[in-house]
Order: structure tokens, then sequence, then C-alpha cells
């Protein structure tokens, strides 16, 4: 695939400098290039990129690039040689019941050992709106989202999921309750491997009931058993994720988690890799930090470094973005949903990088400040120096 590669002064201007603690750095290191285009290569209309992108090389040796919503993919010898697929391989039935987990559903987190088998995370939100009855309002306060679980045993082709409630990964301890905000587990990270475990950060936007804001941090040994993932409590890992409409959840302490580093880490936990430059966890997400020197909140790409994805330090912003609640029309793009891949990664399911990777991420296209599908991924390549 040839690649368009577009520069964005911008992003070059925030990224200069950006540093860490601990004297580490993350920089942007040339122009931003367009992996697909919505424009050009989309299949169908929803073709469009709406979520992070994840990548793992299958039982063939291609690399297969998740383009997250649509859940279709691009596929190559590597990442920087790639087609577009148009096969769906993951389908929302659009349930209109809150408790079976079956609403829309966005592929996350991949994990596979042998690129045949490949287990996933899902992101599935359930929308009151689209159910008469079910919503006193718009989408956003009628969101209730779980992370349930999918399979495949074609190489990543397409994904299969367990009997009704079967596939539940992780549900917040309560009821669906119409109109009471955007309630419960978001957009699990890519799955890496730590001592043995594989591990997945899960974004809480907001602290509903018992259940704190920030990023939980769960666990599981056995990808292909949904129910065997269990949550950091603040002492170990032992927050037991239920299905309150099948079990009970009582006492509900046992069945929330403890957001890993609220204040320095906050809410980034779109990717999580190993670097083998600054021997540290790299976390990214989008996120704000107040400058004193402008007087202004900054908004744009964070990143987060830990030892052991429990204690993070304090964010470090690589270039600031346009994001949904700050766009103006007249403003550059919406950018979101960064991850960190490496072409160079020697592992299947690319979870590592080194001195030098690419931050993957999305365009949201508004010509003439009009609302469009057309989401495109892009890149940018980055450079860690200890």
């Amino acid at each position: 695939m040839g690649v368009r590669a577009v520069l964005v002064l911008a992003l070059l201007v925030f990224a200069i400098g950006a540093q860490s603690a601990g004297a580490a750095s993350i920089s942007i290191t040339g122009p931003e290039e367009v992996v697909y285009d919505w424009t050009t290569m989309r299949c169908f209309e929803e073709d469009a990129v709406d979520g992070t992108t994840r990548a793992f090389r299958d039982a063939l040796g291609r690399v297969q690039l998740t383009l997250g919503g649509a859940n279709t993919r691009m596929i190559g010898p590597d990442l920087d040689t790639l087609t577009h697929d148009c096969t769906v391989t993951l389908h929302s039935n659009n349930n209109p019941l809150a408790w079976e987990y079956d609403g829309i559903n966005w592929g996350e987190g991949s994990w596979t050992w042998d690129g045949q088998e490949v287990f996933r995370l899902i992101h599935t939100e359930y929308h009151g709106n689209l159910t008469p009855g079910y919503c006193q309002g718009v989408q956003m306060p009628c969101d209730f989202n779980t992370v349930t679980y999918a399979r495949s045993t074609d190489g990543g082709a397409s994904y299969q999921r367990p009997t009704i409630p079967d596939h539940l990964v992780a549900a917040v301890p309560y009821h669906y309750v119409p109109s009471e905000g955007r309630v419960g587990y978001f957009a699990p990270s890519n799955i890496i491997e730590k001592d043995g475990w594989l591990y997945s950060l899960v974004l809480v936007s907001a602290t509903y009931k018992q259940q704190a804001g920030g990023v939980c941090l769960m666990r599981t040994q056995d990808p292909g058993d949904p129910r065997s993932w269990r949550a950091w409590d603040g002492n170990g890992f032992h927050s037991r994720f239920v299905d309150p409409y099948r079990e009970s959840a009582e006492p509900i302490n046992r069945h929330v988690c403890t957001p890993v580093s609220p204040d320095t880490l906050g809410q980034l936990n779109r990717s999580v890799t190993w670097n083998t430059q600054l021997n540290k966890y790299v976390a990214t997400g989008t996120s704000s930090q107040y400058d004193p020197d402008s007087g202004e909140v900054v908004l744009g790409f964070f990143y987060s470094l830990s030892d052991d994805l429990i204690k993070w330090t304090e964010q470090e912003l690589l270039f600031e973005v346009e994001n949904y609640g700050s766009w103006m029309c007249g403003d550059p793009d919406v950018r979101a949903y960064p991850a960190l891949l490496d072409p160079d990664a020697t592992d299947r399911n690319l979870t590592i990088t080194d001195g030098q990777a690419y931050m993957y991420y999305m365009v949201h296209r508004r010509p003439n400040c009009v609302w469009t599908k057309d989401r495109d991924l892009v890149r940018v390549p980055v450079q860690f120096t200890p």
C-alpha cells in the first residue's frame, strides 16, 4: 500500500522537548502519514476508524491491523505494507436488552500464542436511547458499557462469542438505569504479558456509586475463560466481576476495581507497551493538563511510564490535539485513540517497542465544518530517549 505523507507542523512543534519523569522522553521525529484513507479505501459507508487500532502476527506470518470501529482489517507482510480487507470480522446485534450485553461491539485488545487461535476483548455498548422506554434523553446519558469476549479459530478472519451471558468479562455490579450517565467499563487496552499473566487496562470514565473513575488493571492466565479476569483492588488482584442480573453483587466492594495511580495515570489506557529503550511500560491516551506558563488547559495525547503496571508517573504531553469536546468550526481535525506500534516488534502481539516506533491514531475529517463519517487512520514516527 502506498502511504501518503502529510506534514503537520503543529504536531512537530508540540512534540519538541516532551520530557517525562526520570529524564526519559518520547518525541515526534517525522511527518504524519495516512495509513487508511476512508475516502479512497473504504468498502462500505461505515468502514471508518472509530476506536484504537490493534495488531498481531498471524499463523502465516502476516501482520493484521484491526481498524477500530468497523471491525475490518488491514493485512500485509509488515506494518509498512498493508492492504485493506473488506471482511467484517465481528458483528453487532444491537440487542435491545441491557442484561444481555449484546449491543454494539468494537474489537479491542487481542492475544494469540500461535496466530491461529486469537482471543479478543470487546468494548460493548448498550444504547438505551435506541429502545423505546429505556431512555429519557439522547445517547450519552443512556450508555451502559461492558467488556465482553470473542474468539477466532481462523487466524482473525472471524470472531465468535459464547452464548449469552457466558461472553461477559466485566460489568459494573449494578443494573442499567435510564439517564444516569455513561456508565460501565470501557475500551480495554491491548493485552500485554508480564510474569506469566496477561494484563489489560480498562477505562472507567466517571465515578458511579462505589466504582471510582480512572483506569482499572485486570489480569488472567486463561484468556479463553471470560470469567477468569480479576481486577486490582488496591492490595492485589482479588476483585471478581459479576453479572448483576444473574448473580448477587453483594458485597459491592468485592466486585468493583480500584483504579491504578488515579492522580498520575488519570485515564490513559488506549495502549500499553513495554519499551526496551526505557525499560518501562508506556501507557498512552488522550488527556488534559493545566499549563501555568500560558494559563490555559492543554488538550492532547499524553503518556505515562511504569515499572509494574500499578504505579505510574505523572502524565507527559506528547503533542496537542483537538478533541470532540474542544473542537469548533475552523479548528484542526479531531484526533483520538493514540496507540504505539513498532514494525520491529519481536513478539507476535506487537506489545514491545524499542528506540523507535509509531504512534497510530484516528483523524476525524470535517470538510466545511460538516460532521461526516470520514475517519482515517494515521501514524507519526516517535523516538524514545532514556
